[in-house]
């Protein structure tokens, strides 16, 4: 009997099974998998079908990811809110998928069988973030990669939304260390998860040390729960690492509220934000349970006393 193979109807099927979330799904002819050639050449007719699938899916993605999320946009020198659900918001983004996106996912779909990883920085900026859902890892790209390659900001927040933290690990406080080149959409939302950094670390904290809470109940994550990734952490160590955290993002925060201001009034939804996002209210509770527990500690306890266990 003779088998006929298809590479890009398989890889169709798998990247789709993955858009819609069954990672686990079996594609027709799977078992052959080691049969198909190491790369694969991509048709005309391809393009048209890749472009009509990952496109949409996308654009659900982001929709469902942000919801009905404000952000702020300079519009003739003053600042307007729009949402995934306004045109506005769409404007001037650039999602251009390439053939180096299918190359890598072909790559990853043979990879069970062929144990090479896959050329994951050969791609546009658009197909990372597109192999990243299809792989269901935000690590796989790192932020100076993303602004290395002009990713716009839309796709920077995506990464920052799903990347996953842990304690003293949160990648994308690269924009903070560097403001000037921080567009304003994302300015915001990098605020805003910066407080649900440092109350899921409150979190961790009372969850240790349930006496240290003091009655504070961390502020719930409006979008996607920041869940600490488990590591061997000191308090102590916690307890810097959030206070450098914090400082640096109070100084990003006085450039773009100040000389790094985009419009007329941006500086007036920038300036209050640590407050009105809950970042000032969850760094003080922070500071004042986990200042005290680490001022209590003798320097015995201060090196060998586990906040984060495994």
């Amino acid at each position: 009997m003779k088998l006929e193979l298809y590479p890009e109807d398989m890889l169709l099927e798998y990247v789709e099974n993955r858009l819609n979330g069954r990672f686990d799904a079996i594609i027709k002819h799977e078992k052959h998998l080691k049969l198909l050639p190491g790369s694969i050449e991509l048709s005309e007719e391809f393009a048209a079908k890749w472009q009509a699938m990952v496109g949409p899916a996308l654009k659900r993605f982001i929709a469902s990811t942000f919801a009905l999320r404000g952000f702020l946009f300079e519009v003739d020198g003053y600042s307007r809110r729009f949402s995934p659900a306004d045109t506005e918001f769409w404007k001037d983004l650039d999602f251009t998928f390439s053939h180096r996106g299918a190359e890598r996912l072909y790559e990853q779909m043979l990879r069970r069988e062929t144990s090479e990883e896959p050329l994951y920085p050969v791609a546009l900026p658009a197909d990372a973030l597109l192999i990243s859902i299809c792989h269901n890892d935000f690590s796989l790209y790192s932020f100076p990669w993303l602004e290395k390659n002009k990713a716009n900001w839309l796709i920077k927040a995506c990464f920052v939304a799903w990347q996953s933290i842990a304690p003293l690990d949160v990648r994308w406080q690269y924009f903070f260390a560097n403001p000037t080149r921080v567009e304003l959409p994302l300015r915001e939302y990098l605020i805003e998860r910066a407080a649900d950094y440092v109350a899921a670390c409150n979190s961790r904290l009372q969850k240790q040390f349930p006496a240290a809470s003091s009655g504070h109940s961390p502020r719930p994550a409006r979008g996607i729960d920041i869940t600490l990734v488990p590591q061997q952490v000191s308090l102590p160590g916690l307890y810097n690492h959030v206070n450098s955290f914090v400082a640096e993002v109070r100084k990003a925060v006085g450039y773009w509220s100040g000389e790094g201001c985009v419009g007329i009034d941006d500086e007036r939804f920038i300036a209050g934000s640590a407050r009105s996002y809950g970042l000032d209210n969850e760094f003080a509770a922070f500071e004042s349970a986990a200042g005290s527990l680490v001022e209590s500690m003798t320097a015995e306890e201060q090196i060998y006393e586990s906040l984060i266990r495994n």
